[in-house]
């Protein structure tokens, strides 16, 4: 029992005894109705008291802290070794922020705030309901969640030692006709020694070829990647998604000082790309490696694009014929597939004057996706520095020896009349199939551009 009151105030009442005594006692008061026990009750205030932790506490004193009593009753008084518990990890800034200017059918946009080392990123959400037209359907339907978008492997970029890059998935709700909370979030960084700044940004406004009979929103993601203190490499990534739970997706590189779409003075392109010595990003002078990227169900496919000029020798002529734009290449139905087939179909355009090719990009035109089965797309865009005439030959030699007739690649009228040796441009695709009951497959298309106009194509199976 804890004994007599003491009269002294510079003692006061203590009570000491084993932590197992005490918290049989104390479940007693609530557990032993046949008489009055004490609970420990809350004070209202300290009423201008303090603790005793001067040097007349005596031996057993509560505050005494340095020494357990419990161990003194049971081990003869034996020190206590206080143990400081490490302070928690630091957390990365993660302010959540509510920007009064911009509303959504009358629901604020919040925007979520992070960073990791070199990495930052703020990331619009939107927790209210967006209506086709602003109205709400009557009678309001429930939401379901739509599956998650993720941005998990565009765009990455190499700043010499590693990868640099930011990954994000977004999280939204649907119920066949509306939007609603929309939750954009990091997932994964790779950090680097140059900064990556990632803006993620919700709006309403979606091109008019979006619109549906249901409501839309779009979701643009800017990735602006500091390679040094004057250079700065972006790509964008703009997601449309729909009440009724589809989505769209398109990312592309924009045109910078790193991309090398502009010419020297001697009409050469210019070889720098990334400064300060670093590894370039661009892999080869003016391709968007990656340009566009897909991945949805089992197809997946990353384009490369030429947002720029190949000369002959790299020289511009003098001076230099307007360019015409070619008819486009048609990458045929490309499906395999035991029960369902799985394929696609893609397009290639690209201009001529000539003499040189300029802007080639690569689009789909037709998917389907199939159950138990995935396909992969690899278009790549490579420079051909041989220079070509074809006023005394109308055949193409490949790398593997294989000749090809060349194909007109423009109408009866844009037929030059004084052709001249001209440069060229290779495009590839590269096709992998892997299905559960036939296995993997791969096919190649070669397509071998000419700043004249004329190209060629070929179709291989890849064992």
């Amino acid at each position: 029992m804890p004994g007599s009151y003491l009269n002294s105030h510079a003692t006061g009442s203590r009570y000491i005894m084993r932590w197992a005594d005490f918290v049989a006692e104390y479940e007693a008061a609530a557990t032993n109705f046949s008489k009055v026990n004490l609970q420990i009750l809350h004070s209202g205030g300290t009423f201008d008291q303090s603790p005793n932790t001067g040097g007349s506490k005596p031996t057993g004193y509560a505050m005494a802290y340095a020494k357990s009593t419990d161990q003194q009753g049971a081990e003869g008084g034996a020190e206590m070794q206080m143990r400081l518990s490490p302070p928690p990890p630091p957390r990365a800034r993660a302010l959540s922020e509510i920007d009064l200017q911009k509303y959504i059918d009358n629901g604020p946009i919040e925007v979520l705030r992070g960073s990791r080392g070199n990495i930052s990123w703020a990331l619009d959400q939107l927790h209210s309901a967006k209506h086709l037209n602003n109205v709400a359907p009557a009678p309001s339907r429930p939401f379901s969640d739509a599956p998650t978008i993720k941005l998990e492997q565009w765009p990455v970029l190499h700043d010499g030692t590693s990868n640099v890059s930011a990954f994000f998935a977004i999280d939204w709700s649907y119920d066949g006709h509306s939007l609603s909370d929309i939750r954009i979030s990091n997932t994964a960084v790779s950090n680097g020694t140059m900064a990556l700044d990632v803006r993620a940004e919700i709006s309403d406004d979606v091109p008019p070829n979006a619109l549906s009979n249901c409501a839309v929103l779009k979701i643009k993601l800017t990735y602006k990647f500091q390679v040094d203190a004057t250079n700065q490499q972006a790509a964008i990534t703009t997601i449309l998604i729909y009440g009724d739970g589809t989505h769209e997706i398109a990312s592309q590189w924009q045109p910078s000082g790193l991309l090398a779409h502009s010419q020297s003075a001697n009409g050469k392109p210019s070889s720098r790309s990334l400064g300060n010595g670093r590894a370039d990003a661009i892999a080869v002078v003016g391709i968007a490696i990656g340009a566009i990227q897909h991945n949805e169900g089992g197809v997946t496919w990353s384009l490369d694009a030429f947002n720029s000029v190949k000369h002959p020798n790299d020289v511009a002529p003098n001076p230099s014929p307007a360019f015409r734009d070619a008819m486009p290449i048609t990458i045929g139905r490309q499906s395999r597939g035991w029960v369902d087939k799985i394929g696609t179909d893609f397009q290639v355009d690209w201009q001529y004057n000539g003499t040189s090719v300029s802007n080639i990009k690569m689009k789909n035109i037709w998917k389907n996706d199939a159950l138990l089965a995935n396909l992969d797309v690899r278009g790549t865009i490579a420079h051909d520095n041989n220079v070509y005439d074809h006023r005394s030959t109308q055949t193409d030699v490949l790398s593997d020896g294989t000749v090809l007739s060349i194909i007109p690649g423009f109408k009866g009228a844009d037929n030059p009349n004084n052709r001249q040796p001209c440069s060229a441009m290779r495009v590839t695709f590269d096709m992998s199939w892997d299905e559960q009951f036939s296995g993997t497959s791969k096919i190649q298309v070669e397509i071998h551009l000419f700043g004249d106009g004329f190209y060629s194509q070929v179709t291989r199976e890849i064992q």
